[in-house]
Parts: C-alpha cells; structure tokens; sequence
C-alpha cells in the first residue's frame, strides 16, 4: 500500500463522519466550532494509522515503510490535531479578557496576545492540510476561524467605543459638578442680597405694621429658606454616593468623601432647625440611615475604596448601593416634604394676613422682595435635583432606567426655570448658569445620550464575546 493510499479514508469511515454530522445537527445544536472539527479531524487521521499499518502488516509487505507513514506523516498530524484543539481553547478563554479590559493599555495588551494565539491557530491548520488532513475537514476549519476573527474584532470595536464612552462618561460628570458649584456660588450670592433687601423693605414698611412685618421675616421667610436650603443639602448627599459608587480612583472618592461629610453637617443643623412637626422622628431616623451609609461602618466610601484596591468593577454590588441611596434619598426627600408645605402654607397665611393689613407697600414688597426670594431659592432646589438626577444617569444599570431619569430631569428643567421666572428682578443674574446646567443634560452628547450609548456598547460586547465562544 502506497502513501497516498492511507491518507484516503474508506468509505465506511465517510459515512461514520457523515452521520455523526448529520446527528449533530438534528439534535439542535449550534454549528460546530475550531475544536469540534479538530476532533473529528484528529478521529480521522487516527482511523488513517490504523488502517496503513494494519494492511501493511496483513499483507506482509513493506513493514518498514508502513511505520515510516505512521511516524513521518499520519503521527504528527494527530499531534497537530491536539495542538490546536488546544489552541482553539485558549483563544475562547482569551477573549474574556478582552471584553473585561479598564483601559486602553490593558485592552491592547489583551488584543495582541488574541492575534499571538490567532496567528499560532492559523500557521497550525496550514501544517495540518500538509499533512493530510480531509480537504472538507480543513475548510470547515478555516470557516470556524474566520467566524471567531469576524467575533473577535467585532469585540475589540465595542470594547473601544465603551472605554472612548467612560472617558466621555467622566468628562460630563466633571462638567456637571463645575457648572452646578457655578450656579450655586451665583445663587448664594443673590439669595442673600435678595434676604438683606427684603429685609431692608420690611423694616421700611414696618413703622404702619410692626408686629405682623417682623413676624414674617422674623420667622416664616427664615423658617421657608431653612426647608429649601436642607432639602438641597439632602439632594447634594445623595448625589456624592452616587457618584462615590462608580469613582474611578482613591483620589476621587477622598473629595467625595470630604464632600459629603461637609453636607451632611449642613444637613443635620439645618433639620436640627426646622419647627417641630409629625415629620421630625421620622425626618430624623431618614438622617440617620443617610448618614450611614456614607460613614458607617459598611460605608459606599469604604466599599468603593475595597473594590477599587482588588480592582474590581463592582458589578452587581454597585446596582444595590445606588437602590440604597436613592430609596433613603427618596425616603428623606418625603420626609421633607410635608415640612416644606406647612412653611410654604405659613408663609402664605402671613403674606395674605400682613398684605391685608397693610397699604400698596407692603403688596410691593410681598410681590418683589418675597417672590424674588422664593423664586431663587426654589430654583436652586430644582438645579440641585438636576444634577443629582445626570449623576445617577452616568451609572444608569440599563435602558428603562436611563429613560425615567431622562424624563424626571425634564421635569426639574421645567421647575427651575419657572420657579426663577417667579424671581423677575434677579432672574437675568442667575438664568445663564442655570441654562448652562440644563445644556448638559440636553444638548448632544449630554450624560443620558452618552450612557446609552456605553449600554449599547456593553450589549454588543456581550453578544461579540458570545459568537467568539460558540466559534471556538
């Protein structure tokens, strides 16, 4: 028997190789990958051994060569076989890597040891068809390779545009916080001028109605501004977790944690402030259970620090920390709220009973000096929500999410601009930076578009690393 004569398989081998195909596919598989037809390709060069050294033996002729066909041929294409099997194995393991990379270095690097194996696969399956592997086999081969090519680039793109997304992602959280300390320095500085005149036009007015002018600015303007100044001071905390569960270095989540130690003591003296009432112990267990989990023991501070010292991302554990922080958010914010309504109905009930005491003064100073106050101090309320709500979009955990986020920070838009159109006399020094908050989560490439978008990339990652494994 000749060489070429046991590189041909018999015809019951083709047909054992047919029907296991065929078996394979009716079962409802998906199609075979590198390693499936490596087997069958290694089976087949196997059965070929056999089948040269066994009629040479029968036979009796030419033992010599039939042992130089096995040694010199069939042998290293089974040992061939192997190897790329688990060449093939090694590129499905590889890709995880590729998709879990946290910055452009580590994705190149993980990049270039695919192609390292890739190149390795495909020099392998050339030596393969010099050896004498079936022309059918090696086809469906090279098909399986081009496929995980085709899924492994495929991958390399989403996982660029997620890191080019973050950086971006980053980018517009920085801004975000510049524009919202830009419009709070504003706001201070107009508030208080806006109490000291309003203040100023009371005394004024007070010489006809003394008693009832110096109880409204005396108690209800300050009691008003003390529930809109510590309702912003909750939404502030809030926001710090937020964005100390997805800060990206130690650095960072120090600021934050300074941060939000500095508000949490606005917070408490200004709940420590505000007129006794059926929210108070509720008001202050939601303070506690706030304070908690940004100084407690369990910290989001000291986790975030924990992950990112073992340089994990968090995961699912991130999710649950946001859910914490916005359920107590929410929770403090209800708290507030019927605080807030009693001020807002006391200061009315006193505006009304003062106005109707009083002459065309004191109606001018209730519609300037009290509106313009309330108007600012609202929108700063709102602008506040605002950012809080574009830091919470940045780590949204998927498209639903994102989408009442987007539309909650609509509605705050809208509030704070009417509540500054309320403040006509001071509106013109404030409304540029509030606009200017606004922009970010409106205009192109703002936080809502950019984190869908990084969805979208993690999406096509998942199903990229999903083809790369079914090819392999």
């Amino acid at each position: 028997m000749t060489t070429e004569e046991t590189t041909v398989p018999d015809a019951e081998q083709r047909d054992e190789d047919s029907r296991t195909v065929r078996a394979a596919r009716t079962a409802g598989k998906p199609a075979f990958g590198i390693a499936p037809r490596l087997f069958l390709a290694f089976g087949c060069v196997a059965a070929l051994i056999l089948l040269a050294c066994g009629v040479a033996l029968v036979s009796g002729r030419n033992v010599q060569k039939s042992f130089s066909v096995a040694t010199d041929r069939s042998v290293p294409a089974m040992s061939e076989a192997l190897t790329l099997q688990s060449n093939a194995a090694s590129l499905a393991a590889a890709a995880p890597l590729l998709a879990a990379a946290n910055s452009d270095a580590e994705r190149q690097a993980a990049l270039d040891r695919l192609n390292d194996r890739w190149a390795a696969l495909e020099a392998g399956v050339d030596k393969l068809e010099k050896l004498g592997a079936r022309p059918e086999r090696i086809e469906a081969i090279r098909g399986s390779t081009t496929a995980l090519a085709g899924a492994t680039g495929n991958l390399n793109k989403a996982v660029v545009a997620e890191l080019k997304l973050s950086s971006a992602i980053a980018e517009r959280r920085a801004a975000v916080e510049a524009a919202q300390d830009a419009l709070l320095e504003t706001t201070d500085k107009v508030a208080e001028q806006a109490s000291t005149d309003t203040s100023i036009s009371g005394v004024a007015t007070g010489m006809h109605l003394e008693d009832g002018v110096k109880k409204l600015f005396a108690e209800q303007v300050p009691q008003f501004r003390q529930v809109i100044e510590t309702s912003a001071a909750a939404e502030r905390l809030g926001k710090l977790l937020v964005l100390a569960s997805a800060a990206g270095d130690a650095a960072e989540l120090d600021r934050l944690a300074g941060a939000f130690q500095k508000d949490l003591e606005t917070l408490k003296a200004g709940i420590a402030a505000l007129p006794e009432g059926d929210w108070s112990k509720p008001l202050a267990e939601q303070l506690t259970a706030l304070q908690a989990l940004g100084s407690g023991p369990d910290s989001i501070f000291d986790q975030r620090r924990a992950q990112l010292a073992a340089g994990t991302a968090g995961g699912g554990a991130l999710a649950e920390l946001r859910s914490r922080v916005e359920a107590a958010t929410d929770a403090l914010g209800a708290q507030l709220t019927p605080a807030l309504e009693k001020v807002q109905a006391d200061l009315a009930a006193a505006g009304k009973e003062t106005a109707a005491k009083g002459s065309g003064a004191i109606r001018t100073l209730m519609d300037h000096g009290v509106k313009n106050l309330q108007g600012i101090l609202t929108m700063k309320a709102e602008a506040n929500r605002m950012a809080g709500l574009m830091g919470q979009a940045t780590t949204a955990p998927d498209a639903e999410a994102l989408k009442k986020l987007k539309a909650d920070f609509g509605t705050r838009a809208a509030l704070s601009a009417m509540a500054l159109l309320r403040a006509a006399d001071v509106r013109d020094k404030v409304e540029e930076k509030r606009a200017a908050l606004q922009a970010l989560g409106e205009k192109a490439g703002n936080v809502f578009e950019l984190r869908s978008e990084q969805l979208a990339a993690q999406r096509q990652a998942e199903q990229a690393l999903s083809e790369s494994r079914q090819a392999a």
